[in-house]
């Protein structure tokens, strides 16, 4: 039922936007601020790296165990996350939440309207000011819209231009691109404090499009004499490691100039960017 697949994708989207803004804003509690860059490499090499993982995954469990067992497995996933995150630190938040709630429910709705108002205007104030913040958050945007574009373009791209099985191009495309990520992180983490943060961002903004550009013209090369699938793989891998010089930076840049108090607003909406940027492409895909 088409219906039922619309609605759970719509719930699993709205649950996740409780926990998508706190992973980021947690790293500076936990670790000193000599240890954001290797921090942020560890977690953008996990997740984002993960989320390629999943999409190159996917193919071969749908082929090999079928939608259903899929499904427990990614239930399990979501089981495992929750027992880490009860681990971490920070469980003043169920009072402080506790007592909003008890603020909130005596309050007429103009009133809980208005300090959500100020609470935006708050952020986007913040944001605005500082030039430095401003660009983190869009070319965060803009690396977070690559990775969603990416795994809804790719297998289509793959089908078309490189002649291969749907459930095939997660293993020449997405797993090149998985491993770039990963490896991209361990290299930032090692040598990115020999480098200034806005400008690892800017050459990897401006290699990422040089990949995206060089992608299509694959079309035009289908009879050439060289091997496409390895060409199109090492760009693949090379797509990782340039998206992930945009990533890491941006988060510290964000975590550095950005008070405890509003970093949390500022991933919100982050995510809310990174959603609504990716509609147009994502909707157009097919």
């Amino acid at each position: 039922n088409l219906g039922v697949f619309y609605v759970t994708a719509l719930s699993i989207s709205i649950v996740t936007q409780f926990f998508l803004p706190a992973e980021v804003p947690m790293i500076p509690r936990l670790v000193g601020k000599k240890l954001l860059l290797p921090a942020n490499a560890l977690f953008t090499g996990t997740m984002y790296g993960s989320i390629i993982m999943g999409f190159f995954l996917a193919g071969p469990a749908l082929k090999f165990l079928g939608p259903t067992f899929t499904f427990f497995l990614i239930a399990a996933g979501f089981l495992g996350a929750s027992i880490c995150n009860s681990l971490l630190p920070g469980n003043a938040g169920r009072e402080y939440v506790r007592n909003q709630m008890t603020q909130f429910l005596g309050l007429p709705y103009i009133q809980i309207l208005r300090i959500l108002f100020n609470d935006i205007g708050e952020m986007l104030f913040a944001i605005f000011r500082g030039r430095e913040l401003l660009f983190a958050v869009l070319f965060l945007t803009i690396a977070q819209t690559v990775i969603i574009v990416l795994g809804v373009l790719l297998p289509g791209y793959a089908t078309t231009i490189l002649a291969l099985d749907v459930e095939d191009s997660s293993l020449i495309l997405l797993a090149p691109a998985a491993l770039g990520m990963i490896l991209g992180s361990i290299l930032v983490a090692r040598i990115g404090h020999k480098f200034l943060k806005g400008r690892l961002v800017l050459a990897g903004v401006i290699l990422t499009g040089v990949i995206l550009s060089v992608l299509p013209l694959f079309s035009r090369l289908k009879n050439a004499p060289l091997d496409l699938l390895y060409t199109v793989g090492v760009l693949c891998f090379l797509l990782g490691v340039f998206n992930v010089m945009i990533i890491i930076p941006s988060n510290i840049i964000i975590q550095e100039r950005s008070i405890a108090s509003i970093r949390g607003r500022i991933y919100g909406l982050f995510n809310a960017l990174s959603a609504l940027s990716s509609i147009v492409p994502v909707a157009m895909a097919g």
